[in-house]
């Protein structure tokens, strides 16, 4: 359904984007998954596209930003260290 709403879009990248766009963040919210699953997979719908996911460095930020958020949001979890 989402492909035929993009009949005036000629390029097939832009129709392409439009559709995951359109039906990935359904898809996603309706997965039987943790709710920290789900927002990381939205993270990298809202981060990356058919012409960028491959960008070496793009996904290195994007993972370290991931990873620095998860960390400081986990700090309490952490074992006191002593020092």
């Amino acid at each position: 359904m989402a492909w035929n709403n993009t009949a005036n879009l000629t390029n097939p990248i832009d129709r392409a984007n439009y559709c995951v766009n359109a039906v990935a963040p359904s898809f996603i919210n309706g997965l039987p998954l943790p709710a920290a699953q789900k927002q990381m997979m939205l993270a990298i719908l809202a981060s990356f596209n058919l012409t960028n996911y491959n960008n070496v460095a793009m996904v290195h930020a994007f993972t370290l930003g991931m990873v620095g958020n998860s960390a400081s949001h986990n700090q309490h979890d952490l074992p006191a260290t002593g020092l």
